[in-house]
């Protein structure tokens, strides 16, 4: 048979021969690190036999698809620990994942101090150097085999294998478990490694079913790769916005609303006003429209009001936040086309000085309490003090000023009742 390698180059054989002894036959270098074959383009396990013509490439942890063996048997030698440090747990299943790997548990909690532990016994594990050795036997074989062990979650996953299928087993120095691989040939090839969190997981994903603890870890080939990527993790929890926020005072979440909901604080409030104010006089044209998280609730507790942008102006949509004395109003900055426009026209085909004051004060205060209720939707307290400054206005400035510039005076008031 040809095997023809990544480079180009080929190799020919009279008889049938593993992937792993060909990787030898290339160089012992390579055996070392090999981690699995690529044959005609699909990943497979160290000891698969190849019989006949095919390209073939070998995967070491330069290679995702090497790396993830490398989780994998790592995870294989979490739950030998894990067995031997806790026998009651039952182990389900362990894949690798894309920065690392997990395995779940039926067993109680563990804490960091248990994790360190298990760290230590899987040190022993690989010190002890065992050979991995692949198997498989018949579906009822195999079912008989995992109800002896009193594995219960490996018999359900083997049930649902079909009947005429062969399942396959990986031992390490006796311990067995239910595993499609590839594996490394031996636990001792691995060489860093770290347990990262445990967490709780429910079987398969339902809820309605039985609640496992996850073991989550990472491995790497070289110590110094393992060592980046942890610094790596502390940065990010560093630099976690969620853990940020809470500690400058930005926002907050409490139960009785939902976890999923951030409830901006004084501080993120301005934070979020600053940012609108700055887009409406133009600095985020270039952003487009700004939505921001908002909830369905509308009693006493909590209410928002999102307003649809503008989008002649490019102005940002609203936000949401407490009623009465905690109420966030909307920034009228975004509005104020809409606020005084009407009256600049006004004046313009008729002039303030042809109406009657009385007619003026109630067309002005119908529309704009009009506004300010549609926009804000204000408290009883804050019409009230709305209404006293549109009785006050009128007298004060009619004396003052006229025309243009009583618009130009209103407008500036509304502007910063709204600020």
């Amino acid at each position: 048979m040809k095997i023809t390698l990544k480079d180009g180059s080929s190799k020919e054989y009279a008889q049938a021969m593993s992937i792993y002894d060909i990787a030898h036959d290339i160089s012992e270098g390579l055996a070392r690190v090999a981690c699995a074959g690529e044959v005609d383009g699909a990943v497979e396990d160290l000891r698969t036999v190849i019989d006949k013509d095919c390209n073939l490439n070998i995967l070491t942890a330069n290679d995702a698809e090497g790396l993830r063996v490398i989780r994998h048997t790592a995870s294989h030698i979490l739950a030998e620990a894990v067995k031997r440090l806790f026998p009651e747990a039952k182990v389900t299943i362990g894949p690798a994942i894309e920065d690392g790997f997990y395995y779940d548990f039926d067993a109680a909690p563990f804490s960091r101090e248990d994790l360190d532990k298990l760290e230590a016994e899987m040190k022993k594990i690989i010190k002890e150097g065992h050979k991995i050795e692949r198997f498989t036997l018949p579906r009822a074989e195999a079912i008989k085999f995992m109800e002896e062990k009193g594995e219960p979650y490996k018999v359900e996953l083997i049930e649902d294998l079909p009947e005429d299928a062969d399942i396959s087993f990986y031992d390490q120095g006796g311990f067995v478990d239910l595993c499609a691989g590839p594996h490394l040939m031996s636990t001792k090839n691995i060489k860093a490694y770290k347990l990262i969190s445990s967490s709780m997981a429910y079987w398969r994903g339902d809820s309605d079913k039985a609640q496992l603890q996850r073991i989550y870890g990472t491995a790497f080939q070289k110590k110094e790769e393992l060592e980046a990527h942890l610094e790596h993790l502390e940065d990010i929890k560093r630099r976690d916005h969620n853990k940020l926020g809470r500690e400058m005072e930005l926002f907050t979440t409490v139960d009785v609303i939902g976890q999923g909901l951030p409830l901006l604080l004084p501080r993120g409030t301005k934070m979020v006003m600053k940012l609108q104010r700055c887009h409406c006089i133009g600095q985020g044209q270039s952003l487009g429209k700004v939505y921001i998280p908002s909830s369905g609730w509308n009693d006493e507790l909590f209410y928002y009001k999102q307003v649809e942008s503008i989008l002649e102006y490019g102005y940002p949509q609203g936000y949401f936040g407490f009623n009465e004395s905690h109420a966030l109003k909307l920034s009228f900055a975004a509005w104020s086309p809409v606020l005084v426009f009407p009256w600049i026209l006004w004046g313009l085909v008729f002039g303030w000085n042809l109406m009657s004051p009385v007619i003026c004060n109630i067309f002005l205060m119908s529309l704009c309490c009009f506004l300010f209720v549609w926009l804000v939707r204000p408290t009883w307290k804050q019409m009230g003090i709305l209404t006293l400054l549109f009785c006050l206005y009128r007298p004060f400035v009619r004396y003052m000023l006229s025309g243009m510039a009583e618009v130009i005076c209103f407008a500036i008031l509304i502007l910063f009742y709204s600020m």
